[in-house]
Order: C-alpha cells, then sequence, then structure tokens
C-alpha cells in the first residue's frame, strides 16, 4: 500500500498525457459497426515517454450515456460516442469522444437518355422528356438535374450532343449525353425562266432557263438528262433535270427542248485585202480571193454560193465597192460590201550602167548618171531619184550609199549599196644592201628591206619573206622572195638572193702559251702543244695549221712559235706559243771542313770551288769572317749564283782550335797604356769645369 502511494505521489509531480488515435471514423452506408469500433486506441505518455501498461482496458461500447447500438449505417449523420481507456498501473483513466460519420460515395444511376429528332427550323424540344435517373438514398426530387444544350444549332442540319448532369445531395455526380438531330424535310424547288429553245451551235446551260433553290442547301447536286438531245440536228427534244440537296431530297422536271436556226451564214474577209495592180483585171474568181472563208452553222455552203458584184475600172486608180451576197435553207441572209483599191503599186526600176568602184585619189564620180530608170504608169520624168549617203576618195572601204526612186503614186524603190573605194597598186619592195648569212642560222630577212604603198602606212603592210628554198646550213647563193601586202590585198614580191657564207675563222687552241726549255735541249715537237682545232663550217684538223718558228735552242732567250689555222673558205686563226730557252741548271759549289788554330788568319774562300756551264759564278757566304780568336766550331752557308741567277746552297764546319799562352809585363802594356789616357782624360775634363 506504501509502494502505491508513493507511485502516486511521483505521479503527481510528473507530466502525464494520453493520446488517441482513430478518433473520427467515416464509414460508408450500411457499413459493419463491429468493423469499425475497435480502431479508436489510446497511449499513456509520461514526461513525453510512452509507458505501456499491460493491465490497460477500454470501454467501447459507449460511457456517460451514449450507446453504441445508436450508431445505424443505414441513415447518412454523424454519430458522436464516448470511449474510456484505464491504465490501472498508474491509476489513470481517460474519457474521449468517438465520431462516427456515416456516408454517401455512390454516384446517382442515369436509366435513360433521350434521342431527339427534329425538323430545320423547329423549336427546341423538352430535353427532360424520355429522361430517367435515380439516386441509392436520396429522393428523385432531391437529386438536381443539370441539362447543357449550348452546342445545338436548330437553324442547321447535324447531330449535337446534350449534357445531362445529376448530383445526390453528398455531392455524387454521374454525367451522360444525349443527342439531338436537326434533319431537312424540304426538297428543293425548280421553276422555268424562259421557253426551252436553243439556237443550233449554241451551248445549252441550264441556269439560263431554270432556277434552283433549297431551303437550306446552297449547293445542289444537279443532275441534267438531255441523252435524247442532238445538238447537232434542228429539232424537238425530251430532257429532265433533277435537283438534289445533302439531305437526299430532290425535286424532278420534265420539259422540251427545241433546237432551230437563227444564225445567217457568215463571211469573213481577208485582214490585209490585196490592192488590185492598175491595168490588172480581176475576175469574179480572183475577187473571192478577198474572202477568207465563208460558213452557216447549219447548212453547207461554199464560194460557189457567193454572190458578187462591182463596177470596177481596172485602168483608172481609185477606190470600189464590191457586194457579197450569201443564204442558208433557213433564208437567213448575210449581204457584206468590201472597199478594193486598185493602185499603182509598182515600183520604178533602177539599173547600175557601171560597178560603183573607183581608185582611191581619183576624182569623184556623179553617181546619178549612172543609174537607168523604169516605171510601169508614169513617165520617167516623173520619177523622182535621190541618192543619200558621204564617201571619200581619199580612204579605202565600203561606203553605204542608198538609192530611191519615186513615183508619182508614192511607190518607192530602193537600193541598198555601197561606193567601193579601192587601191589596186601593189606596194613597193627595195632591198636595202646585200645579205649575206654568215652564222648559219635562219633568221628574219624583213630588215635587209623596205616596204612602202602609196596608200598604206608601212606599219600597216603585211610582209614575209618566202625562203623555203635557202638552205641554212650550206654555203651558196639561193634565190628568195621578199614580198608585202596592202590593206587592199594587193600583193608584191620582190625576187633576190642571199649568200650562205662562212666568215668565222677556226678556233685553235693551245696546251699553253708558254713553254720553258733548257739550254741546249733537243727541239720541241711544237705539233703536240695543239689542243684542238675546229671549225664553224668544215672539218679541219691538225694537217690544217702552219706552224712558223725560229727557235736557237743554244741561245738563251725568248722566242715566238706561229700557228696558223685555214678552213676551206680562207679563214684563219693565229695563236702565239712563247717559248724562253734559258740557262735552268745550277752552279756546281764543292767545299771541305777545315780546322785552324786559334788567333790564325782564315780565307773562307780557302779551299772552295765552283763551276757553271754557262757565264761567271758569283759566291756570297755567311758569315762573311769568323773570329778566330775564340776557339770553336762554325757553320759557313756559301751561295753559288750563276748569271741566270740558278744558285746551289752548302754548309761548311771551320773549327778554331785553342792554344795554350804564356804572359810577360809585354802583355799588359796596351792595358797601361790605356789606363794612363783614360785618366788624363778625367782631369782635363775636370780642370775645364772648374
Amino acid at each position: 500500500m506504501s509502494f502505491l502511494l508513493s507511485l502516486v505521489a511521483m505521479m503527481t509531480v510528473m507530466n502525464t498525457e494520453i493520446r488517441w488515435k482513430n478518433d473520427v471514423l467515416y464509414m460508408s452506408l450500411n457499413d459493419n459497426v463491429d468493423d469499425y469500433r475497435f480502431l479508436p486506441e489510446a497511449s499513456l505518455w509520461i514526461n513525453g515517454i510512452k509507458v505501456d501498461d499491460p493491465l490497460m482496458y477500454y470501454e467501447r461500447n459507449g460511457v456517460e450515456r451514449t450507446f453504441i447500438s445508436t450508431v445505424n449505417t443505414a441513415v447518412v449523420r454523424s454519430y458522436t460516442i464516448k470511449y474510456r481507456v484505464h491504465f490501472p498501473t498508474f491509476n489513470i483513466s481517460s474519457t474521449k469522444s468517438i465520431i462516427f460519420q456515416v456516408d454517401d460515395h455512390i454516384y446517382p444511376t442515369i436509366t435513360k437518355t433521350p434521342y431527339f429528332r427534329i425538323p430545320l427550323g423547329s423549336k427546341m424540344p423538352d430535353l427532360k422528356e424520355g429522361l430517367v435517373y435515380s439516386d441509392n438514398y436520396d429522393a428523385v426530387e432531391k437529386l438536381v438535374l443539370s441539362i447543357q444544350s449550348s452546342e445545338v444549332l436548330l437553324n442547321r442540319v447535324g447531330l449535337y450532343p446534350v449534357r445531362y448532369q445529376v448530383t445526390d445531395v453528398s455531392g455524387n455526380m454521374s454525367v451522360t449525353f444525349g443527342y439531338i438531330e436537326v434533319y431537312d424535310h424540304l426538297a428543293p424547288e425548280i421553276t422555268i425562266k424562259k421557253a426551252l429553245i436553243l439556237s443550233f451551235g449554241e451551248t445549252f446551260r441550264y441556269t439560263d432557263y431554270f432556277t434552283i433553290k433549297d431551303n437550306y442547301d446552297l449547293v445542289l447536286d444537279i443532275e441534267l438528262n438531255d441523252q435524247a438531245v442532238n445538238y447537232q440536228k434542228l429539232g424537238s427534244y425530251p430532257m429532265s433535270l433533277k435537283a438534289t440537296d445533302q439531305s437526299g431530297l430532290s425535286t424532278t422536271i420534265n420539259e422540251v427542248l427545241t433546237i432551230i436556226d437563227t444564225k445567217p451564214p457568215e463571211i469573213i474577209f481577208k485582214s490585209q485585202p490585196k490592192i488590185i495592180p492598175v491595168h490588172q483585171i480581176y475576175e469574179r474568181e480572183k475577187l473571192l480571193d478577198y474572202v477568207l472563208s465563208v460558213r452557216d452553222d447549219v447548212d453547207f455552203i461554199d464560194f460557189s454560193d457567193i454572190e458578187v458584184m462591182h463596177d470596177i475600172d481596172f485602168n483608172a486608180i481609185g477606190t470600189y465597192a464590191v457586194y457579197y451576197t450569201v443564204s442558208d435553207q433557213s433564208n437567213n441572209v448575210t449581204s457584206l460590201k468590201l472597199n478594193v483599191y486598185v493602185k499603182d503599186i509598182e515600183p520604178p526600176k533602177m539599173t547600175f550602167t557601171a560597178p560603183l568602184i573607183f581608185d582611191v585619189f581619183s576624182v569623184e564620180p556623179h553617181l546619178l548618171s549612172m543609174i537607168e530608170v523604169t516605171d510601169n504608169h508614169a513617165s520617167v520624168s516623173s520619177v523622182v531619184l535621190k541618192v543619200t549617203g558621204t564617201f571619200k576618195m581619199h580612204v579605202t572601204g565600203l561606203y553605204p550609199v542608198t538609192f530611191t526612186a519615186t513615183d508619182p503614186s508614192g511607190n518607192t524603190e530602193t537600193i541598198r549599196t555601197y561606193v567601193e573605194i579601192i587601191d589596186r597598186i601593189a606596194p613597193i619592195v627595195i632591198q636595202n644592201n646585200d645579205i649575206v648569212i654568215t652564222d648559219f642560222a635562219r633568221k628574219s630577212l624583213v630588215h635587209f628591206f623596205t616596204f612602202s604603198d602609196q596608200y598604206n602606212e608601212s606599219s600597216e603592210l603585211l610582209t614575209w619573206i618566202e625562203d623555203q628554198d635557202v638552205d641554212y646550213q650550206t654555203i651558196g647563193e639561193y634565190t628568195f622572195y621578199a614580198c608585202a601586202k596592202d590593206t587592199s590585198g594587193n600583193i608584191n614580191c620582190l625576187e633576190t638572193y642571199l649568200i650562205v657564207a662562212d666568215i668565222e675563222e677556226p678556233i685553235l687552241m693551245l696546251k699553253t702559251n708558254v713553254v720553258l726549255v733548257e739550254l741546249n735541249q733537243e727541239p720541241l715537237n711544237l705539233i703536240s702543244f695543239i689542243e684542238s682545232v675546229s671549225d664553224n663550217y668544215d672539218i679541219v684538223d691538225n694537217s690544217m695549221v702552219l706552224i712558223h718558228s725560229n727557235i736557237d735552242y743554244q741561245t738563251p732567250g725568248r722566242y715566238v712559235v706561229t700557228y696558223t689555222a685555214f678552213d676551206h673558205s680562207f679563214n684563219q686563226r693565229n695563236e702565239i706559243l712563247t717559248v724562253i730557252v734559258d740557262d735552268l741548271t745550277p752552279p756546281i759549289i764543292t767545299t771541305h771542313s777545315i780546322e785552324i788554330m786559334q788567333h790564325q788568319h782564315f780565307d773562307p774562300l780557302q779551299g772552295v770551288e765552283a763551276f757553271d756551264q754557262e757565264g761567271s759564278i758569283t759566291i756570297l757566304i755567311s758569315p762573311e769572317q769568323i773570329d778566330t780568336s775564340i776557339p770553336g766550331t762554325y757553320v759557313l752557308v756559301y751561295t753559288a749564283i750563276d748569271e741566270r741567277g740558278n744558285y746551289t746552297i752548302t754548309e761548311r764546319l771551320v773549327t778554331v782550335i785553342e792554344v795554350a799562352q804564356s804572359y810577360s809585363v809585354q802583355s799588359f802594356i796596351p792595358l797601361m797604356v790605356l789606363t794612363t789616357l783614360g785618366v788624363a782624360s778625367l782631369y782635363l775634363v775636370y780642370r775645364k769645369m772648374s
């Protein structure tokens, strides 16, 4: 007991809360209450923590004068039943109002929807007529009916939807559609405008004879039955016309079509009738030539059915009337008048007595005097002649001129031709000088000539050379032609000649131009110094080279050897070979090593011998002397030079042998003398300075 008191005391200081779920229950009509009665549940929370009590229990049949048995699911309404929960362990209980809401969730039922079919233009029918609907709970009078027919057009054929909407008290809604068919019940109406008489050849158009209209449709199906009608033959023919509207309603009318000929024959004249030339007679057949065609829309007629009348004087110029009449078998008559003209339509004739070709620089001619004129009707004196156009007698060319001859009737003969001013004198060709071809090459020869013309400038002339018979590769004299052509086509060719000649000297090449030859040498083979010899035209070799020489091999000097090459045209080429004969052998010098005593006199040429084959020899010694007071070995260089500058160098060893010496008073006398002289000199200098 003390434990429970302490627990209760603790509860008084703790925050307790009972939480319910499913305290509002939504039920459909006629649902079982027991399926929902146990759904509400409670839980205990202490200081925010859910606490379980194994002894917990509910009172679910209703407390505080509420009873679960009062809940009737057959009636749509809300019921409040109080539940109580107990937590014995914690000595806590709680009462909660539970709402049982019974709702209707079933849509109303539309059993039958009406279908209306009404004539075009009728009033709107009662749209509720034939509509059957009900609800599972609410009475019909409590249901709300809404009808929408805004798409229905009573003045237009068609099938239109009508929307029916039924809503019960709980807001459940059912929608369905009915239809109104608006139909056309009146057939088209056909009335006759005028009698059915058709002129032959015209196209039958039913709209010209009938008026067709409909109460609704603008476009009708029209069927014309004219199979029995022969539009190519006069007569009366049965026919029918049927009009059907878009709803299939039709009206048919039967009538008789009469085809008659009301059109007279047709004469068509040529658009440009020919003028009758004066003095020329036109018979009936000729006058019928003015008719292009004659025809009738029914009967066959031709030119033979045309009557022609006239009063034409064919020899007098003037205007005359010609009458043409024709009728068909229905007595339709056509009579036409055509004005024809008798005229002088032939122009005068002009003939030239001479060609209109004149030499340049000649006297200007009188062109009208070169024309003869004739006319078929008028006198020659009444014909007016005229020439237009200008030309220059000093300029060649074709000049357009127009000759006109006009008679009194205005007929004009026109001749458009040309006055031709021509140059008939050929150009002049003058050769300036003789022509010699020396390089065996074909070249332009035009510059060897002067071309001139009495009319054209030299630059305007076409010049050329006809030298196809000239062989420029072979020496000789050849005939050729220098030609010139002026702008008028005059050609002059001058026959002349040219000479193909070889004036070029041969080519001679030596292997060298200078040869150095030893004195007293054997004579040279001068032909061997020819490197090559050639010619631009002839075939030449060493045999066609002349050699002139005056070499003296025993005497030094500069000698000239002349080589002369010739070709068959006697052209020659000279080349010079310079031969220098000279002493090229150096002199011979012989020496031998020598030993001398110290202080002994030495002659450098002693024991030296020199020889040269020509002239004198000069000997140079380096050094020229040696100091024999100093013992040792000396090298002397000897150079032997002959008169031609040839030289030979050799070396010689000279050894100075030392000699043992003894000293006496006499040996020092020179030193003493020198010392005394030096002291005396110093004294004299001192005295002068003091």
